[in-house]
């Protein structure tokens, strides 16, 4: 049932993010990535449900070793899972949404370009390309 609540919430967020034309296409990326990983996870939980009902050949017991590997997949899922809503944090879908758009990357100009720069403390100033 959580997992569910989780799905329809994500949803909600990539469908209103969406609505953005800057953060459209990494909104619906980090949507894609959120539903598959989740699919995985129902998946993962619904075998260590079924290994947890169904009793071992030699006893009235599920197969401890089998039943290890499915919490174990289990548990890979949901790591998968949380590592794919970390897409969705505002700031994450700003840098994809830069990155898709061209805003932030790699550039190349010219030697000798004047251009106006961003510091790292925050400082604007102008500064001149370099040849690589």
């Amino acid at each position: 049932e959580g997992l569910h609540a989780l799905g329809d919430v994500s949803k909600g967020v990539v469908a209103d993010a969406a609505k953005l034309p800057a953060v459209k296409e990494a909104a619906g990326e980090a949507g894609s990535a959120i539903l598959t990983a989740l699919d995985a996870a129902k998946a993962a939980l619904a075998a260590a449900v079924e290994l947890r009902k169904a009793p071992s050949r030699d006893a009235a017991v599920p197969d401890a070793a089998a039943l290890e590997r499915a919490e174990a997949a289990l548990r890979g899922r949901m790591d998968g899972l949380r590592s794919s809503l970390e897409r969705l944090r505002p700031e994450a879908i700003a840098a994809a949404a830069w990155r898709v758009g061209g805003t932030a990357g790699a550039r190349r100009y010219a030697a000798g370009q004047r251009l106006v720069v961003r510091d790292a403390d925050g400082a604007w100033r102008e500064a001149a390309a370099e040849e690589a």
